[in-house]
Formats: C-alpha cells, sequence, structure tokens
C-alpha cells in the first residue's frame, strides 16, 4: 500500500498537468477554464497553510490583491515586461507574507485568524488610498499583455485559448513546486506542526519562527502568483482582489 502511494505521488504531477491540459476543451469556454485555473491555485496557496499547517488565515485574499496590483502597477505605470512583472507580484505577495506572518504566527487559533483579518484589510487599505497608483475604487486599468514570442514563435495572448496554455504554464510549475515540498522533510514537519505542535516543538523544531513563518512566505507567494496571473487575465485589477470576502 505505501508503494502504490508513493507511486501515486510521484505522478500527480503529470496526471494534473494531462488532465488541465485538455480540460479547456470540456468546459463550455475558454475564460472559465481560465478562472478554474486561477482560483485553484490560490486554493492551492490556502490549502498548504490551513490543510497542511492547520493555520485558518482570514486575511488570505490580500496577497491574491497584493499580487495583482504590483503586477498591474509594473505594466501600467513602468512599462515593465509582464514576465518580469508577474515576479515582481511574487515577490511583493513572499514580503507581505514574510511581514504579516512575523506579526501574526505569534498567535493561535482564532487570534491568528482575527490577527491575518485585521493586517488584511491594512492592506485593503493601504491600496484603497494609494489613488494614483491602484485607481482606488475604481481599480486599476489597463493592464494589457498583446502579442509576444517565445524562441521566435508568436503568441497572441489575447486569444482565449493561448492565454489558457500560458498560464497553465505557471500553473504547472507551481503544482510541481508544492508537491516536492509537501513530499520533503519540511512537508513532514508542516504536517506535525498540525497534528500537535507541542510535540513537534518538543522534537526539536523551530516551529514559530523557522517552520510556520517559512510555509506563510511560500503560501503567499503561491497566491501571489494567483494574482499576478489574474491581472493579466482580466486586464484590470479590481479592488475587492484585496477584500476578505475575495477568499
Amino acid at each position: 500500500m505505501d508503494s502504490l502511494f508513493q507511486l501515486s505521488a510521484r505522478h500527480r504531477v503529470l496526471a494534473s498537468t494531462l488532465f488541465l491540459a485538455i480540460f479547456p476543451f470540456i468546459v463550455p469556454y475558454e475564460a472559465l477554464a481560465i478562472n478554474i485555473l486561477i482560483f485553484g491555485l490560490f486554493a492551492m496557496g490556502f490549502n498548504s497553510l490551513f490543510g497542511y499547517m492547520g493555520l485558518l488565515s482570514f486575511g488570505h485574499a490580500a496577497f491574491l490583491g497584493i499580487g495583482s496590483y504590483l503586477t498591474g502597477i509594473a505594466i501600467v505605470h513602468y512599462g515593465i515586461p509582464w514576465g518580469i512583472a508577474i515576479l515582481t507580484g511574487i515577490v511583493g505577495a513572499a514580503i507581505g507574507g514574510l511581514i504579516i506572518g512575523y506579526l501574526s504566527i505569534r498567535t493561535r487559533g482564532i487570534y491568528f485568524s482575527m490577527v491575518t483579518l485585521a493586517l488584511g484589510q491594512i492592506v485593503y487599505y493601504i491600496f484603497y488610498k494609494a489613488e494614483s497608483l491602484t485607481g482606488g475604487e475604481n481599480g486599476l486599468r489597463g493592464v494589457r499583455v498583446g502579442e509576444f514570442t517565445i524562441l521566435g514563435i508568436p503568441i497572441d495572448f489575447l486569444n482565449p485559448l493561448v492565454k489558457y496554455y500560458v498560464i497553465l504554464f505557471f500553473v504547472v510549475i507551481a503544482i510541481w513546486l508544492i508537491s516536492r515540498i509537501l513530499h520533503s522533510p519540511l512537508g513532514a514537519v508542516m504536517e506535525a506542526i498540525r497534528e500537535n505542535e507541542k510535540r513537534a516543538a518538543a522534537c526539536g523544531f523551530n516551529v514559530a519562527r523557522t517552520n510556520k513563518l517559512l510555509v506563510v512566505v511560500f503560501a503567499e507567494a503561491i497566491c501571489g502568483l494567483a494574482g499576478s496571473l489574474r491581472a493579466l487575465h482580466l486586464s484590470i485589477v479590481p479592488i475587492d482582489s484585496l477584500h476578505y470576502l475575495q477568499a
């Protein structure tokens, strides 16, 4: 049974990739498939924190919004290429996760959830008030990616099916990375903390400052990637991307 589980885990990424490759031909239209990809990626980031660490965050949407806004700002206001803009969104969300994680991981249970909710709302109002950069309540518009080339091959990002496979490329990388981490020693520590945090600490793991904070940063970076891809997909960044109801 153990060998069967290991075999399935080893091929989980491949099976997911094959299914997602034919997914746009199953659903009614490509835009729906793209939304499912993006919010599925966002859910994987949330699951890394809640499902494997037992940390219920109510401010998780803040990182979706940070990724969206930083990517959009990089493209709209600074003319940065979309690939670097995506990286900007991921790094920004990771830094946000580092700050919010450092302030919240000292609490537990419902207190952790309330602290993340409060900090997430602070992020919401920071972006809401930065109207010159974010557009305020109207959101950020003009996040456009047109045609580009990869190895001399023209890619029309405005084509919904092409856009789906470009976004799928990033999603598959994220799925592979998450799978590798969950089946690494860190993944085992994550589950140990979820099951019994005091016992994990007694085993010598630095639960709060190392493992919890590291997982928070990783989970929020994944959510930042989802936000970046959503900004490219919609060509706008609505302010409710940051609202707690989004999660």
